[in-house]
């Protein structure tokens, strides 16, 4: 891959995330994966790359809000998420760290990412009624899941998700807000395990990428159903994830 192939695959990644939420990491991680990247040096740039985008959209949500909609989250699930999402991203980063040399990254990040895809089609409506117990459990493996593979969005997204909600810039901020925060902290910890650090060249392409990929991103929402993007999403994810499979027993 060229530099200027590079630059519109990431530009790709920016727009689909800053449409539904999610997909710098569910889709670039088995895409990198199958460019023969490993799997700490994707860590390295997908994350600060979703971290700079969440927090970019989060703040267009807000500008282009032309209905004055208030954005609230629910404050069970914000508690559970840092009290419990959180810490299980410390164990998979964990874990990484400690058995790397054992784990196969690419048939890992496929089935999660493939299992992730069947639990939201096959069980989507036991996931958004789960008692308390169970959502605590939830967040815990889900945290754990994002930590060692990248490839937690899906099943986060999809446990966010209230069926009370059918504000499309609601659930967008919703997802918007928590994938952030997902990412930041295993940013932080995963900078702290292995210290990889981006440097100063890469972080200004990086603003610059996310700068206008979030503004085509947040326009194109407004004119294109957002369906399209979601499944598009799913789809892209879904085909590199057979590929990495594929790829490992051929």
């Amino acid at each position: 891959m060229d530099i200027q192939q590079y630059y519109y695959l990431i530009i790709i990644l920016i727009i689909f995330q800053s449409i539904v939420g999610i997909g710098i990491l569910v889709v670039g991680t088995p895409l990198f994966l199958l460019l023969n990247y490993e799997i700490l040096e994707i860590m390295s740039f997908l994350l600060p790359l979703s971290i700079v985008t969440s927090f970019m959209n989060l703040f267009f949500i807000q500008v282009f809000n032309k209905n004055k909609l208030k954005f609230y989250l629910n404050a069970n699930i914000k508690k559970y998420f840092f009290l419990f999402c959180l810490p299980g991203i410390f164990l998979g980063i964990y874990l990484i760290k400690n058995f790397q040399n054992y784990l196969n990254f690419e048939l890992l990040v496929a089935s999660i990412i493939l299992i992730s895809l069947f639990v939201k089609y096959k069980y989507e409506h036991l996931i958004k009624n789960l008692s308390d117990f169970y959502s605590k459990i939830v967040l815990i493996l889900i945290g754990v899941i994002h930590g060692i593979s990248n490839s937690g969005g899906t099943l986060l997204s999809l446990f966010l998700i209230s069926g009370s909600v059918d504000k499309k810039d609601q659930l967008r901020f919703i997802i918007t807000y928590y994938y952030f925060f997902l990412a930041l902290l295993q940013y932080l910890i995963f900078s702290y395990f292995f210290q990889q650090f981006m440097n100063l060249d890469q972080v200004v392409y990086i603003l610059l990428l996310v700068f206008i990929g979030s503004i085509l991103g947040n326009f194109l929402c407004k004119i294109i159903d957002e369906i399209i993007f979601k499944r598009s999403v799913q789809i892209i994810a879904m085909l590199s994830s057979i590929t990495l499979i594929v790829k490992n027993f051929s």
